[in-house]
């Protein structure tokens, strides 16, 4: 039968982008936009109904701003086609048992002879899923937020939800965040996700 070459895919999604043509590695993210967009433009082109493919992953994101000061509030909506989630290390359910494989590691840094130890599997953060949605929906305080009614800084709590969902729901879990030196690091973390998840 008919089918694509992965390496064949790749060459047309990527064409015409100064990254994606390459043999580079790339980031997900900005992969899945590019590829969404070629998808919709070839099917305008193509004379597709308004049924087009991305519309099945595009929901509404609905931000609501308090100004703690006035008691204002401002609701505002965006687009978009990829959830982007944080990941709570707060919520990891094996704390303890990362912490003492941590120990036992750094006992072995010290004994070089402990080679039969140093075979032990790696011991990592697990984070519920569910955990990753609840950070999101969080109410966050901004700090010198400036009134639109008082003119003063003061401050803003802010939360977010999904104000409409989409057939196929896709989540961008953000492992890179910056480290107390500012430079990029990368969260080695389990998240277990469950067959089902209540997002009212």
């Amino acid at each position: 039968g008919s089918y694509v070459s992965p390496q064949m895919f790749k060459l047309l999604v990527g064409k015409g982008h100064a990254e994606f043509s390459t043999g580079n590695q790339q980031d997900a993210y900005e992969y899945w936009s590019w590829l969404l967009d070629r998808m919709e433009r070839a099917e305008r082109v193509d004379g597709v109904p308004a049924d087009m493919t991305h519309k099945l992953f595009e929901f509404a994101a609905q931000t609501r701003l308090t100004d703690q000061q006035s008691g204002k509030v401002k609701y505002s909506e965006v687009s978009d086609r990829l959830l982007s989630l944080s990941i709570p290390l707060e919520a990891a359910t094996n704390e303890a048992e990362v912490k003492d494989y941590e120990e036992r590691c750094a006992k072995r840094q010290k004994n070089a002879a402990d080679t039969e130890a140093s075979k032990e599997p790696p011991v990592r953060l697990r984070v519920p899923m569910i955990k990753c949605f609840e950070a999101m929906g969080a109410e966050s305080v901004i700090d010198g937020y400036k009134s639109p009614v008082t003119g003063q800084l003061g401050l803003a709590s802010q939360t977010r939800r999904l104000a409409s969902f989409p057939k196929y729901l896709l989540c961008h879990i953000r492992r890179y965040v910056l480290a107390e030196d500012w430079t990029p690091k990368k969260l080695d973390v389990l998240l277990s996700a469950p067959d089902s998840i209540d997002l009212e």
